[in-house]
């Protein structure tokens, strides 16, 4: 069995410690050496002192001006020490730790240094204390064994110099064990840590006893002291040995070696009474780690751990202590999963409920998921739970506030939290003193004009900053009604609530078409207002019942509060206005589900004739009528469509718009020489996304030109041609180009504005609403090809804050190039590295800087948005293989700004439909088109053209096989069908490719 001196500072027994810290050792020999050599640099000239400061100082001038960079902390500290600057080395760990807590590694490095000026300062006493503050916060930051045992080391030399040492040093280990005694794996080190040390104090008294035989009332007094110490180095065994700890089978053979040596000081019938027990509970705790061995070599994820978590909690006799001790390990290696931290509090909440621990454990989380916004909120609830000054809560969400809020769910649901705590915080004000605002608190008139202010501004920041979000309508006005229901009824101001949904909610865009807000609006009205409102209300709702989205809701809720409330002529006169209105909206709907029948009917029987006909007479005469065959041009279509928006009466009953339909006949408008062209369908752009055509006519055009269609015609034919209206195909691709992902609000000039560096614009054209808002993209037209070319060059060009995507402009007659247009490999490539979990600030040169280090570095490509924003993914290229591999090997599991990146060799997996195209086998009777599509025949179940258009390269080779000559004098002849593997477009376009 092995003892400990008092004075040893050694208290771990462990060869991989120990082979650390000899590493360490050699390293801090090669550290002086370099120093050593720095000043032999010094002297021959070399390293000029000024040049060092000036270095450090603009390192010192980047983390104030980046408070946040961690990668800029560790690149000052490293400078630093290289410089040996004891100044900038403390003033970088200090502020860095303010922010950021620090890793095991980082605070070791620290403490040692500082362990190791003490023994040379002047101020012992001082900077000790120093010391031990400092020991206090490594503690707090994350669970280390390492940094404990250090800790505990540097406090055993305290254990002599104070008359209270011993209690000190115990206290200290009781601390540790709370913590870390449970840890299955290094929990062993603190408890033989603590067993070293009581037995170190048992060989003091043993010494003592021994150097002072003679005193009799020393020796009674040292051994009483002997057999107490001797019963708490038992009572440690005991603590120790019912735990689930590795290695115990080694304490266990210990134990027993300590009875056999202080036998002669055990208690009567120790054995029985003792002994026993502690077997039972060492077979317990034997039988307990093997079943956590299972859970404890599969610890790498955060699911690993909660799988582990789970367990624990499943057992008849579930440790808090020892759950709290797993999380604790989760989060040091996972400690930027929010969601980790929220299931902690969440359990820390349920079951320890400690004020102290509770607001610790709350900093942080905060400290390392700033950016949950979660934490941020139930911090502040759970300062309110304690009741905690108002001054301290507002201060966490104005930190909140400033820490940035990253998407519309975090803005919505922080401002809401906020607000709904100013609005207890009122009510606790109100239950306090009845009727505050008449007697004129200031209180609570601050608190008022608090929640007014807060409410306001966070509705307008709604609208400036996620109008474009897609979730925008999801919160459509969600603060504006939750004030105007604080006016109502806490604040007993109905006519402020009511002016908040007149001049700010129903003022808002199209919000008077949405019938759920008048319906919430009738709902205040109807709880804190009058019939008399609440009527005016639903009939100002009707009067846009054209353009609501359920205009049927608001009749029936009318017909309803009628019914309820209102006199009898009040509901026949709701009747006889909802009735007007459900028929106007009913009588569309049911012409067009009878037209839908009878329009499948007429196609049947269409279908039927052409078959019955077409079985009849031959097939060249089924050929000349299919090329004879006309169909009708949808123009025609359109004049009527843009002639019911406007020049038809809205009152207009549906007869007459059916005679007024018929009058635009085909033969009328050939009549009049107007037939407006169809846009053409839309091509695709350079990033895959569909190019609609260029607007038609508006309906205000075509009713211009439907009335000047009565005068006279003079005009010609050439003049009516240039009357029309472009089309994609009829633009010059070679002089357009195709600009997309534009903001809602641009204009024509800003878009000129954007291009102007390109050459001169001829036109520009941007595609519009009914209602003349942008649709988001649109057409420049430059006077020449060369600056069509330099203005692709300025794709992706910010246009308010929104990247503008540039393509080139494609007619019908480029859509046969489609396949020889470039796209990003889809396949494995060796060369290329996929990387992930990238800080959203990085950029191409950080990158290139990193990367470059391995190999030649071909191109690096930042995956972003549509809006711009960036994805935290990117590809870089190599030039070969070999770089490839050596950067996934030196750079995989880099910490970058405080994010691990992740990576790998770009092999996208393959989409459903390549993997469908690929699984389906090719046949003769029913294969695939060229495109791709499943669908390849006609209406008839034959092809459109009545031809095989399976390259003689893909069909199924045919080929006859001859046996041998056998004894029969017939010979027989087999036919063998071999298919080939499914192939890919790819595969096809090669075909036609040209060696």
């Amino acid at each position: 069995m092995t003892t400990v001196k008092p004075d040893q500072t050694s208290l771990i027994d462990n060869p991989d410690e120990m082979e650390a810290n000899e590493e360490q050792e050699e390293e801090d020999d090669l550290g002086s050496t370099s120093s050593d050599e720095g000043e032999m640099d010094d002297k021959n000239g070399i390293v000029n002192d000024e040049q060092q400061e000036a270095e450090l100082e603009k390192m010192k001038t980047s983390i104030t001006e980046n408070p946040y960079n961690y990668q800029s902390y560790l690149d000052y500290i490293a400078l630093s020490k290289k410089y040996n600057s004891l100044d900038h080395i403390r003033y970088s760990r200090q502020q860095m730790s303010d922010l950021f807590p620090l890793t095991e590694q980082l605070w070791l490095d620290w403490l040692k240094d500082e362990e190791d000026l003490l023994k040379s300062s002047i101020d012992i006493e001082g900077d000790r204390l120093k010391l031990v503050q400092l020991y206090e916060k490594a503690i707090n930051d994350y669970l280390s064994i390492r940094i404990w045992l250090q800790y505990l080391q540097f406090s055993i030399g305290e254990m002599t110099r104070k008359p209270d040492g011993i209690d000190a040093i115990r206290n200290l280990f009781e601390r540790s064990l709370i913590p870390g005694g449970l840890h299955v794996r290094d929990g062993i080190l603190l408890w033989q840590a603590y067993l070293e040390v009581e037995q170190a104090i048992l060989m003091g008294i043993e010494v003592s006893l021994t150097e002072q035989q003679d005193t009799i009332n020393i020796n009674s007094d040292l051994n009483e002291k002997l057999s107490k110490q001797v019963l708490h180095v038992l009572n440690l065994y005991r603590r120790q040995l019912g735990l689930p700890l590795r290695h115990m089978s080694k304490t266990y053979d210990e134990y027993n070696e300590f009875c056999q040596q202080y036998k002669l000081y055990l208690p009567h019938n120790y054995h029985l009474e003792y002994d026993l027990n502690l077997k039972h509970d060492y077979d317990q705790g034997m039988k307990q780690l093997e079943e956590r061995e299972v859970y404890e070599e599969q610890l790498i994820s955060v699911n690993d751990y909660e799988k582990y978590i789970q367990f624990e909690l499943g057992q008849k006799n579930s440790s808090p202590a020892r759950i709290q001790c797993l999380y604790e390990r989760a989060i040091v290696d996972h400690c930027l999963n929010g969601d980790l931290w929220l299931h902690y509090l969440d359990y820390v909440d349920e079951n320890l409920k400690s004020k102290e621990f509770s607001e610790k454990l709350f900093e942080r989380s905060l400290r390392n998921c700033p950016w949950i916004i979660k934490l941020w909120i139930k911090h502040a609830q759970a300062l309110e739970f304690y009741n905690y000054e108002h001054v301290k809560i507002k201060s966490v969400y104005n930190r909140a506030f400033n820490m940035g809020l990253q998407n519309i769910h975090d803005f919505v649901e922080l401002y809401l939290s906020f607000i709904h705590y100013l609005r207890r915080q009122y009510q606790k004000q109100q239950q306090q003193h009845q009727n505050t605002i008449n007697n004129g608190n200031k209180q609570d008139e601050q608190l008022v004009d608090e929640l007014r202010q807060i409410c306001e501004s966070a509705s307008d920041q709604y609208d400036e900053h996620f109008s474009q979000d897609e979730s925008y309508l999801f919160y459509n006005c969600k603060f504006d009604k939750y004030w105007a229901f604080l006016e109502c009824k806490y604040f007993h101001q109905l006519d402020q609530a009511r002016k908040i949904w007149n001049d700010r909610i129903l003022q808002k865009e199209n919000n008077t078409h949405l019938s759920q807000l008048w319906c919430d609006y009738y709902e205040m009205e109807h709880i804190y207002g009058d019939d008399k409102h609440c009527r005016k209300l639903l009939y100002r709702a009707l009067s846009n019942y054209k353009y609501m989205d359920q205009p049927e809701v608001i009749c029936h809720l009318l017909l309803k509060h009628e019914e309820d409330y209102g006199t009898l002529e009040q509901y026949k006169q709701a009747k006889l206005k909802t009735n007007e209105i459900l028929k106007t909206i009913h009588v569309p709907k049911k012409q067009q589900q009878e037209q839908k029948p009878s329009k499948g009917k007429q196609q049947q029987q269409k279908q039927k004739k052409t078959q019955q006909s077409n079985a009849k007479q031959p097939k060249q005469e089924r050929k000349n009528q299919k090329k004879s065959r006309s169909y009708v041009d949808n123009n025609t279509m359109d004049i009527t469509a843009a002639t019911t928006t406007e020049s038809i009466d809205v009152d207009m009953s549906p007869s007459k718009q059916q005679q007024r339909k018929r009058k635009l006949s085909p033969q009328v408008s050939e009549s009049n020489h107007f037939t407006p062209t169809v846009p053409k369908p839309a091509t695709v752009d350079n990033d895959v996304f569909k190019i609609p055509a260029l607007p038609g006519p508006s309906s205000s055009s075509v009713q211009k030109k439907l009335k000047s269609n009565n005068q006279p015609q003079t005009t010609t034919t050439s003049a009516n041609h240039q009357s029309q209206p472009h089309s994609v195909s009829d633009l010059n691709s070679l002089t357009t180009v195709f600009v997309s992902n534009l903001p809602y609000d641009v204009n024509e000039d800003q878009i000129q504005q954007a291009l102007s560096s390109a050459g001169k614009i001829k036109e520009v054209r941007l595609t519009k609403h009914w209602s003349g808002k942008s649709r988001g993209f649109g057409y420049v037209e430059f006077e020449n090809e060369h600056s069509c070319r330099q203005a692709l060059k300025l794709d992706r060009t910010l246009v308010n804050e929104r990247p503008m995507f540039v393509s080139p402009c494609e007619t019908d007659k480029d859509k046969s190039l489609a396949s020889s247009k470039f796209k990003y490999s889809t396949s494995l490539e060796k060369n290329k590295l996929f990387i992930t979990n990238l800080p959203f600030t990085i950029t191409k040169e950080q990158l290139l800087e990193i990367f470059s280090k391995h190999g030649h570095v071909d191109d690096i490509r930042l995956v972003t948005f549509r809006s711009g924003k960036p994805k935290g993914l990117a590809y870089v290229d190599y030039d070969n293989e070999q770089s490839a591999s050596h950067a996934i090997l030196n750079v995989d599991g880099m910490t970058i700004e405080g994010h691990s990146i992740k990576v790998a060799i770009s092999n996208p997996p393959q989409r459903k439909q390549q993997q469908q195209q690929q699984q389906q086998p090719l046949s003769t009777t029913n294969s695939l088109s060229l495109g791709g599509s499943a669908k390849s025949s006609g209406p008839r179940g034959k092809g459109y053209s009545q031809i095989a258009l399976i390259p003689r390269k893909v069909t199924p080779k045919t080929t006859t096989v001859k046996p041998q000559a056998s004894t029969a004098t017939t010979t027989t002849t087999t036919t063998t069908t071999t298919t080939e593997s499914a192939l890919t477009n790819a595969d096809f376009q090669k075909m036609f490719i040209k060696n």
